[in-house]
């Protein structure tokens, strides 16, 4: 530690870069859009579509999805 503290600042700005990082997958993981991607996906893939909806597509109706589940 210095003087002028600068490994505390260094430590908080490496705490708050690991929080940032992390915190996209613990939302994720949190919601229903892993589970309605997945569902997507196997409907794709029962249907034998190869790239008729794009993984994009898939992606924002599941967003779109998820929104609207769990919205109040």
């Amino acid at each position: 530690m210095d003087i002028n503290g600068n490994s505390v600042e260094t430590l908080e700005i490496l705490f708050l870069l690991t929080i940032i990082t992390l915190l996209p997958s613990l939302l994720i993981m949190m919601s229903s859009f892993t589970r309605i991607i997945i569902v997507l996906s196997f409907v794709k893939n029962a249907l034998g579509l190869q790239q008729t909806p794009p993984n994009q597509v898939l992606i924002g109706i599941a967003i779109f999805l998820t929104l609207f589940t769990m919205s109040p």
